[in-house]
């Protein structure tokens, strides 16, 4: 998927981005009269996370990550699937300079969260 207003920047796997994305706002839980003079209005929502899948149709961002370097295991919680119709906006976020992957092989932590001063018992 080509990011809006960029000629050639294109999401991959492991990139770290905000996506803005507008959907549908209401879905009242009963039945209410339908106000006539009212204005409809939609939601623009902010989704951050590291790019699971890109492709023409949607984008998969996964925003909890981890890994387990002795066990050979990483884990994903929250993927959220985006239509690209919906997608308004979409910042790559640097998060560590030379970092493509949304894991840094030296460590369990995804790239560019690596804690600072942390002590280890």
């Amino acid at each position: 998927m080509k990011i809006p207003g960029k000629k050639s920047d294109r999401l991959r796997v492991g990139d770290a981005v905000l996506i803005e994305w507008e959907d549908s706002y209401g879905c009242s839980p009963d039945w209410r009269d339908v106000p006539v003079d009212g204005e409809p209005a939609a939601m623009i929502c902010r989704s951050l996370g590291w790019v699971l899948r890109a492709s023409r149709r949607f984008v998969v961002i996964i925003p909890h990550m981890a890994q387990n370097d002795r066990l050979g295991v990483r884990q994903g919680c929250g993927d959220m699937t985006i239509p690209t119709a919906a997608i308004v906006r979409v910042t790559r976020l640097n998060l560590r300079p030379g970092t493509t992957s949304a894991y840094d092989s030296s460590s369990s932590y995804p790239a560019g969260l690596r804690a600072r001063n942390r002590t280890r018992s």
